[in-house]
């Protein structure tokens, strides 16, 4: 246990610049949101719940005379399968109040699920004209201390665990971007929502909703509850940009995903991000817990649905115990990926156009290399992690992606130095000539 507490606290690792602390909020949104959703009445929705806390029934008496407003009626009237937490999701991708603009992308499953573009936006301003009448705001600033002393401690133990230093330095390289914890107590324990958003500029945006447990009428924070919400949020933002930049490593092991016994996010790539994160996760939740928490939240994440995880976690401890070799999880991401075995030749379509690629690139070379990342601040985050992967290890594939995407930033003389490289280390690499003769031109 010792060394694993070495292994993550990584005394000898330089504290990373990246800003640490963790904005902890109760949102006027989402408790307009919250609110609503309990003048509605009815059924209530899959992860809603009015808890019996003074908090409730003081904004129940406040906001009573509201009742008819239209934001309850168009709420009333959303469809079941719109549930709690994609409301709330689909919330705190708005702008703040007093509008609550179109901010973020919203799915389109999302604003199909609320009956289409226009009911949904009408939604929305209704509950943003419901949350300026009412003066939501107001009522929160007034009885935010109602949810105290749990918010507190919660706030306090998040603090004190440093969730943001702690995986940033264990993976070597700090987040580009913020995460935002919001309260909220009309959020089942339970289900909790998260987002993860890596916006235009090639940041990250991580959100999670929070309920509390209710005890004798006092909302509670479990920070026990966190430890894995933690983890695995912020692992997302620190470690999905690798799993796109390893493409097509994952679409050769595109057969394992017909051999699971679930949907796995209806998607193959998405499914290793899933995976991978997960592990992370697990090794928190070991140091934070202990090795059995880890091993129940193993059991919980189900290892029929996830039969790669165990061995994805054991080989983070091989990780840990060589950040001399692998100073961070840029250069040890491979690793990881070699877990989840290549399919035989022409498995999968995936497989097959990926192996064509690698094989002999063709005139739309450039776009098949980079388009995971689709804006100039996208590519120059891809960049920094090729900067970390190729100062660890310099591979030829590698090599001539990073002269792709110097090409596309309009770096020709840096993309010509490593297609060169490139052609250097691999001399039948035919896309390593081609990316050298793109950048003369």
């Amino acid at each position: 246990m010792k060394a694993l507490l070495a292994a993550l606290l990584l005394a000898a690792v330089p504290a990373l610049a990246r800003e640490t602390a963790i904005p902890i909020t109760v949102d006027p949104r989402l408790e307009t949101l919250g609110i609503v959703q309990m003048l509605a009445g009815g059924a209530p929705p899959d992860g809603f719940r009015v808890p019996r806390i003074a908090y409730a029934r003081r904004a129940r008496a406040r906001f009573a005379r509201f009742k008819d407003d239209p934001a309850v009626a168009l709420t009333r009237a959303l469809p079941a399968y719109f549930d709690f937490r994609n409301r709330t999701d689909a919330v705190i991708r708005r702008g703040p109040l007093p509008d609550m603009g179109p901010r973020w992308f919203t799915p389109g499953y999302m604003v199909d699920q609320a009956g289409g573009p226009e009911k949904f936006e009408a939604w929305m301003k209704a509950l943003a004209a419901f949350a300026r009448r009412a003066d939501v705001a107001g009522f929160v600033r007034e009885n935010r201390g109602l949810l105290d002393p749990g918010a507190k401690d919660f706030e306090a133990d998040v603090a004190r665990r440093d969730y943001l230093g702690v995986l940033q330095r264990y993976a070597g390289f700090p987040l580009d971007g913020g995460y935002r914890v919001y309260l909220s107590p009309f959020i089942l324990p339970g289900s909790q929502e998260n987002t993860v958003l890596r916006l235009d500029d090639g940041t990250y945006r991580i959100m999670s909703v929070v309920g509390p447990r209710v005890e004798g009428g006092s909302p509670e924070f479990p920070p026990e509850d966190f430890v894995a919400t933690a983890g695995h949020e912020i692992s997302h933002g620190l470690l999905d940009t690798l799993g796109d930049l390893h493409r097509r490593r994952v679409l050769r092991s595109q057969g394992v995903y017909g051999r699971l016994p679930w949907h796995c996010y209806n998607d193959w790539q998405q499914c290793v991000k899933e995976n991978v994160v997960r592990a992370v996760m697990l090794r928190l939740i070991a140091r934070d817990l202990g090795p059995a928490a880890a091993e129940k939240q193993l059991d919980e994440e189900g290892r029929a649905k996830y039969p790669y995880l165990g061995e994805l976690a054991d080989l983070l401890k091989t990780y840990e115990s060589g950040r001399d070799r692998w100073p961070d999880l840029a250069a040890y991401y491979p690793k990881l990926l070699a877990v989840f075995p290549e399919d035989p030749p022409a498995v999968s379509s995936a497989a097959a156009a990926a192996a064509a690629v690698d094989a002999g690139p063709g005139p739309e070379w450039i776009y098949e290399e980079t388009r995971p990342f689709s804006t100039p601040g996208q590519r120059r985050l891809a960049l920094e992690y090729l900067d970390r992967a190729l100062a660890a290890r310099k591979t030829s594939r590698l090599l001539r992606l990073r002269s792709a995407f110097r090409l596309l930033q309009g770096d020709a003389a840096g993309a010509e130095a490593d297609a060169s490289a490139a052609a250097a280390l691999d001399p039948a690499d035919p896309a390593a000539l081609l990316a050298r003769g793109l950048a003369r031109v």
